[in-house]
């Protein structure tokens, strides 16, 4: 995955989906589900389908070009590990709406992918609307 790699499905996806939107592609082969709660937060219950990402392991502490590459190179590595990749529509969720889902958004928008969204209402809403919720871990592949 390139920095300026499109979006593989080339459809526009909108920055913030619904629970509902969720319901009817949670079961298509194109859509990563990404809890991105704090640490811990993901083995109490999660969106059923669901991986755990720390995006808080990407961080970039100065600008120089080379730091930059790094923090490029290292957001690449945690993606691909996670099973992202550009043919995915990714959604990423918190307890509720919040800034980390958004951050995930916006990687995948500086990566080039354009293909994230944040979960409208988070998995407060999911769970309002009688979204499976469980424990078991999902491991990428």
């Amino acid at each position: 995955m390139s920095e300026h790699q499109s979006c593989g499905n080339n459809r526009p996806f909108s920055g913030i989906v619904t629970v509902d939107w969720l319901f009817d592609h949670i079961e298509d082969g194109e859509v990563a589900v990404v809890d991105v709660r704090p640490a811990g937060a993901y083995s109490l219950g999660h969106i059923a389908g669901a991986i755990d990402l720390d995006l808080n392991a990407l961080q970039l502490n100065e600008s120089r070009p080379e730091s930059i590459h790094t923090f490029n190179e290292r957001a690449r590595v945690i993606l691909c590990d996670a099973g992202i990749s550009p043919e995915h529509r990714v959604v990423f969720y918190e307890e509720f709406s919040g800034a980390m889902a958004a951050r995930g958004v916006w990687l995948l928008d500086y990566l080039g992918l354009r293909n994230g969204a944040m979960l409208d209402g988070g998995l407060r809403a999911w769970d309002a609307v009688g979204g499976t919720i469980t424990t078991e871990p999902v491991m990428p592949t």
